[in-house]
């Protein structure tokens, strides 16, 4: 545990840079407020957890502890933003800030994904070209 505080620790300078101006509002009986330090290490904490935790068959993070603390969260990342909840892609880039400041490997889901021509070997019997395959591999590759 004490490991996970100091990564966590190391990893909060990063975070606050980018979560910094973030106005959260964490409930419905919260007010509007930037996020404190203690929010931001409680994010680096959970995200560090998450990059810990092992990644499911189909390629995904479950984001456990992360998903569960921000699950109410309406979050205005920025001027002129809208408020919204935390999606995949916001636990996605806290992970990618964690990693480049502690020098862990974030795994990309897409690496799991098979090649455009080995799809089209497995589909040439149902009348798929490679262009649509080329595409659907594409918006897969968007939506994770």
């Amino acid at each position: 545990m004490e490991k996970t505080a100091g990564v966590a620790h190391e990893a909060a300078s990063a975070l606050t840079a980018v979560l910094g101006g973030w106005v959260c509002r964490k409930d419905a009986f919260s007010r509007p407020a930037l996020l404190t330090n203690a929010d931001i290490l409680n994010l680096a904490q959970a995200t560090h957890a998450a990059l810990s935790a092992p990644v499911s068959a189909d390629g995904e993070r479950e984001w456990g502890n992360l998903r569960e603390m921000t699950k109410n969260w309406l979050v205005q990342q920025g001027p002129n933003s809208a408020s919204q909840l935390l999606q995949l892609q916001d636990f996605r880039r806290m992970a990618e800030l964690l990693s480049s400041e502690t020098g862990q490997n974030v795994p990309d889901p897409t690496a799991l994904l098979p090649s455009s021509s080995e799809l089209c070997a497995e589909g040439a019997g149902l009348g798929c070209t490679k262009t649509d395959l080329a595409f659907a591999l594409e918006h897969l590759e968007h939506c994770l």
